[in-house]
C-alpha cells in the first residue's frame, strides 16, 4: 500500500494584448526532492482584450499583521504592504487604503477669524500618485480616525461645537481631493455602522 498526497496548483497566465485568438498548449514540469512530473497545460485566448481601466469599483481590505508576517514594529511593513498592492494591481482590485502608510497630518491654528486647520498632504500625495495614478486603482476610503477625530479643540465628537469645527476641518480635505481629481473615487464608512 502506497500513500499518495495530491495537491492543487494554481497558476495565472498573463496574455499580451496583441496575442492572436486561438488555442495554445505547453508542457509544465514540476520538480521536487521526490522527483519530477509533467503536465500539459492548455489555454484558449478569446478575440478581445480588457481595457486598461477597471470599470467595476470595488474596495478590498488587506492587513500586514503578525498572523502572516513577523511584522510588529518592523520598518518593512510599508514595503510588505506595497507588495500586496502590486498583487492587487495585477488582479485589477482596489484596496481600502492605498495611502495606509502615508496618511496626512494636520494642525489646528487660530487667528482673528477663529479656528482653522492646515494639512500636510506630502506623503499622502506621493501614495496617491503611485496607487491611484500609476496603479490605476479606482476606489479608496478615508480612515474614520483621519476624517472624524475623537475631539476637535477639546469638543467631544458630534456635539454642536464639534460639528461646527468639523466643517472647517473637512473643507481643506475636500478641496484637496477635488484638486487631485480623486474625490469621486473616495468613500467613507459610517462610523456608527450597525453591528447587527
Amino acid at each position: 500500500f502506497r500513500r499518495v498526497l495530491f495537491r492543487s496548483v494554481w497558476g495565472t497566465v498573463y496574455v499580451p494584448r496583441d496575442t492572436a485568438a486561438g488555442d495554445y498548449q505547453a508542457t509544465l514540469t514540476i520538480q521536487s526532492s521526490a522527483g519530477s512530473m509533467q503536465a500539459t497545460v492548455r489555454l484558449h485566448v478569446y478575440n478581445f482584450g480588457l481595457s486598461d481601466i477597471s470599470h467595476a469599483k470595488m474596495s478590498n481590505d488587506v492587513h500586514v499583521n503578525d498572523y502572516w508576517h513577523a511584522s510588529t514594529n518592523s520598518s518593512l511593513v510599508p514595503q510588505i504592504y506595497d507588495l500586496y498592492l502590486q498583487n492587487f494591481r495585477k488582479h485589477r482590485v482596489s484596496p481600502y487604503l492605498p495611502h495606509n502608510y502615508a496618511k496626512f497630518n494636520y494642525t489646528q491654528q487660530s487667528d482673528t477669524n477663529g479656528i482653522y486647520y492646515t494639512f500636510d498632504f506630502n506623503k499622502f500625495d506621493a501614495a496617491i500618485e503611485r496607487y491611484m495614478g500609476d496603479f490605476a486603482f479606482n476606489s479608496m476610503r478615508l480612515v474614520a480616525g483621519d476624517i472624524v477625530p475623537n475631539t476637535l479643540n477639546g469638543q467631544a465628537r458630534f456635539t454642536p461645537a464639534y460639528n461646527d469645527l468639523y466643517q472647517k476641518f473637512m473643507a481643506p480635505i475636500m478641496a484637496h481631493l477635488r484638486e487631485r481629481a480623486i474625490l469621486k473615487k473616495t468613500h467613507a464608512y459610517w462610523i456608527d455602522e450597525p453591528s447587527a
